[in-house]
């Protein structure tokens, strides 16, 4: 792909907040322009002061003062609308990105590293930044400001406008130069600050286990070498950058000389007075504050294009996930609503399971699972301990791979594949819960649920009055540190939380382990009765007849484990 194609969604976003973006800017010129202006004026009033006798002192005093205060200013509401404009963009990319990495196959999520995805979410999303405040925004103000001081100095001498034209063209060339060879040295520098993340990562981790193996020293060196290559790669862009800038301020600096030169010329021709001349001498150093910066401004391009091939390439292996997916789902919902996950016209799915067979550890655990299902109905699959009921849930889910057969999901009539990930919720064996309150923890399935909604799910699952009973209610906080609850209230908060996803399609690996019989019948039927257009996949050692749960559209599969 060309770098072009790395900025346009970008640039998309952007232009989605064209009013905010236009206004920073203009607030970004009109503050330059006033700078110009200031310096300008002042360089005019103070020589006119020294030369002159007699002359009005205040209309350019009260211009002064004007360039003055509005400079400071227009800075204070430019830097405002910018950053405003740019932490709200980054808000919408954060949310976009964590969605799109959540709506993954499970089995693609095992495939990343910790440290790969905090380098997303943070280090890359931060540089994107860069791509309106370095990169557009200093280079259209250079731009406007050249083309405006040009015209300026055109009516004095067409001379001293081309000289202006040529430097600006010597000093976007340099720029674009060190943008190059920037791009270059930014994919290495990123790709070893990622590997110096993550050996740091693993070694604080493993601490521990690598000092009782005597390998802490050794995987310390490792990580001090990649530290040392990054420090190296530092230094050969910071004295990439530095040579650039030294070239950078021989041109300009030879403008200024240019312009005195030619200015004090026309002084001696009677073409200029004293004041206009030192007027257009600071003009042109005003100018240099603006072109001086162009070259660090771009020195940012390689790292604006490295963190947007990783951000919109996640993996590079998968083109289905390439392309501005991340961007685009920004523009849908970015106040924390799944709108996949909160979908049920997914109510026509249908999972459809063929020839299903499954080997772990040499040894088949399913053989031959054929199943169709149906909206609304319970299909209830009971075995053993051993009989691969778990293998067969993170199979289903893409969590472990199939030996034979084919698990599809799609709409009844429709033979495009769905994916497991965005419509099905998956409560595992294992009761993950987070050290959080009782309603951080369910609001992970919907972060905008009502606090009604939260009520109304842990009654299904008579948690209510027992959550209501507690000083905080729904605010206790549980998990490692917080109220000690029960395994079985436990396992019932775990089942609130797949509840409140609003899936169509819900596989439970053993919801009821720690509760009684007839408390797990209450629920397995209150549940399915209010969410009747839901698909149920219930995985359980124990059978709906002993659970006494009796509804004529529950469907029983019996796994057998196999020598």
């Amino acid at each position: 792909m060309r770098d072009s194609q790395y900025l346009r969604p970008w640039l998309k976003q952007l232009l989605t907040q064209r009013r905010q973006l236009l206004l920073g800017m203009a607030l970004a010129w009109l503050t330059t322009l006033f700078a110009l202006g200031l310096l300008s004026l002042s360089g005019w009033f103070i020589t006119a002061s020294a030369l002159y006798v007699g002359f009005d002192i205040y209309s350019p005093g009260s211009g002064i003062r004007f360039f003055a205060v509005s400079r400071t200013v227009g800075r204070y509401l430019e830097r405002l609308v910018n950053h405003d404009l740019v932490l709200k963009l980054q808000a919408r990319w954060r949310i976009a990105l964590f969605k799109r990495l959540r709506q993954q196959p499970l089995n693609a999520d095992k495939r990343f590293r910790l440290a790969d995805t905090v380098q997303r979410l943070t280090r890359n999303i931060e540089a994107m930044d860069n791509l309106l405040l370095r990169l557009l925004l200093p280079t259209l103000v250079f731009t406007l400001l050249t083309l405006l001081v040009a015209v300026w100095w055109l009516f004095y001498q067409p001379w001293l406008a081309l000289a202006l034209l040529l430097t600006s063209l010597l000093v976007i060339a340099l720029s674009a130069h060190l943008a190059l060879r920037s791009r270059i040295l930014a994919v290495r520098y990123t790709r070893q600050q990622q590997r110096l993340r993550s050996a740091s990562m693993a070694l604080t981790e493993s601490a521990a286990e690598l000092a009782g193996w005597g390998y802490y020293e050794a995987y310390q060196q490792r990580c001090l070498g990649h530290g040392e290559r990054l420090q190296r790669w530092q230094d050969d862009e910071a004295k990439l950058r530095q040579r650039s800038q030294a070239w950078v301020d021989l041109v300009v600096q030879l403008l200024f000389i240019v312009v005195l030169v030619i200015s004090l010329t026309m002084v001696n021709s009677g073409q200029l007075s004293a004041a206009q001349a030192i007027m257009l001498s600071l003009a042109a150093l005003a100018w240099q504050e603006t072109a001086l910066e162009t070259p660090q401004q771009w020195s940012s391009y390689g790292s604006i294009i490295g963190a947007s091939r990783a951000l919109l390439k996640p993996q590079p292996e998968s083109d289905a996930m390439a392309s501005s997916q991340v961007i685009q789902s920004a523009d849908s919902d970015v106040h924390g609503r799944d709108v996949h996950s909160r979908d049920i016209q997914g109510r026509d799915l249908q999972l459809r399971i063929a020839q299903l067979s499954i080997t772990r550890q040499q040894r088949r655990v399913v053989q031959h699972l054929n199943l169709v299902t149906e909206p609304g109905r319970v299909y209830w699959l009971q075995g053993s301990s051993g009989a691969g009921k778990s293998t067969l849930a993170d199979t289903l889910m893409g969590l472990y791979p199939a030996s034979n057969g084919d698990i599809k999901l799609q709409h009844r009539g429709d033979s495009s594949a769905q994916s497991m990930a965005v419509h099905c919720a998956y409560l595992t064996q294992q009761t993950d819960i987070l050290d959080a309150s009782i309603a951080a923890n369910l609001r992970i399935a919907a972060p905008a649920a009502s606090d009604e909604a939260l009520w109304r799910v842990l009654a299904l699952v008579e948690l209510s009055d027992s959550v209501a009973a507690l000083a905080d209610g729904l605010q206790t906080r549980i998990g490692d540190y917080g109220l000690a609850l029960s395994g079985g209230q436990l396992r019932r908060i775990a089942l609130a939380r797949v509840l409140l996803s609003g899936r169509p399609l819900l596989l439970l690996d053993e919801p009821f382990s720690g509760l009684q019989r007839d408390l797990a019948a209450r629920i397995l039927t209150r549940m399915v009765e209010q969410y009747a257009q839901r698909t149920w996949l219930i995985i359980s050692h124990v059978s709906a007849a002993e659970l006494q749960f009796e509804l004529p559209s529950t469907q029983q599969l019996m796994l057998t484990p196999t020598a």
